[in-house]
C-alpha cells in the first residue's frame, strides 16, 4: 500500500475546517478505554446531553431491550441494560451525524456508518476465530474503535474533493484498481491517510489513528500494531462480503492471505465468520442513527 507524504497530505486536507466531536464523544471513549468502566460516570456523561439521553432511552426501551411492562427512566439503568459497547456505538454515530450534518457530502454518510458498525464487529468475530495468542494480544475495544472510525476519511474527501471522488468512483466501477489506488493516482493520498489525520486532529490515541490509516494492507509497520492492522483489514473486506457494498463483486478489495495465515485463520472459517457478522448488524440496526 502507498503511504501519503505528510506534507502533501496536511497541504491538500482543510483540517482546522474539520468540526470537533462533540465533548462527551471523547469522554466517553476515554472512560471506555479504563480498565474499570465506571457505569455512573458514563451516563453522568451521557445525561448532559439531551439528543444522546434521549436516544439511549429509547433504545433502552426498545423491544431488543426492555422488558413487558417495565419502563427504564434512568441513564444509569438504561447504560446497564443496552451495555457499554452499544453506548460507544451510539455516541460515535451520533457524533460523526453532528459534525458532517450541514455537509455537502455526496456519498451516503449512513450507508458508510453500516459499513463501519459491520466492520467493527468483523473484527470481535474475526478475533473469535484467532489463535489464541492473537487473542492474548489484541484488545478487543481497541478494535471496535478502530472498525468504527476507519473510513472517516472518505467523509472529508467528498466535502473536500467532490469532484475527484465522482471521478474516481466511476473509475472504479471499471473493475480495474483498488478504491485506495485509484484515490491515490488521483490525489496523492488516500482516504485511509486522511481518516488517520482527522483522528489526531480530535484527539483519538496514536494508536488508533495508525491502525485505521494501515487498514488497506501496509503491514510495514511497528510490530505492537500489526495484527491489529490485519485484523482490520479482513473486517474491512468482510464488511463488503456481507452484501453492505452495493456495487459489483468485481469491486470487493482481495483479502491479503499472508493477513489470513498470521492470525491462523482457515479458509473455511469465512462463511462462518461473515454469518456471525450478519447476525450481529441485523441486530444492531436500530444503533444506525446516521
Amino acid at each position: 500500500m502507498k503511504t501519503a507524504d505528510l506534507d502533501v497530505l496536511n497541504s491538500k486536507i482543510k483540517i482546522n475546517s474539520i468540526p470537533m466531536l462533540p465533548a462527551y464523544v471523547m469522554q466517553v471513549s476515554y472512560e471506555m478505554d479504563k480498565i474499570e468502566i465506571s457505569a455512573a460516570r458514563i451516563a453522568e456523561l451521557i445525561a448532559q446531553d439531551i439528543g444522546l439521553s434521549v436516544r439511549v432511552l429509547k433504545l433502552a426501551n426498545s423491544p431488543i431491550y426492555g422488558k413487558v411492562n417495565v419502563e427504564t427512566i434512568s441513564i444509569y439503568d438504561a447504560v446497564s441494560r443496552i451495555g457499554f459497547t452499544e453506548i460507544k456505538s451510539i455516541c460515535l454515530s451520533l457524533g460523526v451525524a453532528r459534525v458532517f450534518k450541514d455537509t455537502n457530502c455526496k456519498i451516503s454518510i449512513s450507508e458508510l456508518w453500516k459499513h463501519s458498525i459491520s466492520a467493527a464487529f468483523a473484527t470481535r468475530v474475526i478475533l473469535s476465530f484467532a489463535n489464541s495468542q492473537i487473542k492474548k494480544q489484541l484488545s478487543t475495544d481497541l478494535l471496535y474503535t478502530s472498525g468504527l472510525l476507519h473510513d472517516i476519511g472518505q467523509l472529508i474527501l467528498a466535502e473536500q474533493y467532490p469532484g475527484e471522488v465522482s471521478e474516481i468512483q466511476r473509475l472504479y466501477s471499471q473493475g480495474k484498481s483498488k478504491f485506495w489506488e485509484i484515490e491515490y493516482d488521483i490525489l496523492g493520498f488516500t482516504h485511509a491517510d486522511v481518516t488517520g489525520l482527522v483522528l489526531r486532529h480530535w484527539g483519538f490515541p496514536e494508536i488508533v489513528a495508525s491502525i485505521t490509516e494501515n487498514h488497506h494492507g501496509n503491514f510495514a509497520v511497528e510490530e505492537n500494531i500489526r495484527a491489529y492492522i490485519e485484523v482490520l483489514h479482513i473486517a474491512d473486506i468482510i464488511s463488503d462480503l456481507c452484501g453492505l457494498n452495493q456495487n459489483t463483486e468485481t469491486m470487493i478489495e482481495p483479502l491479503d492471505s499472508d493477513a489470513w495465515d498470521k492470525l491462523g485463520l482457515k479458509e473455511e472459517d469465512i462463511p462462518e465468520i461473515i454469518a456471525q457478522t450478519e447476525l450481529r448488524l441485523s441486530l444492531a440496526e436500530i444503533f444506525t442513527v446516521l
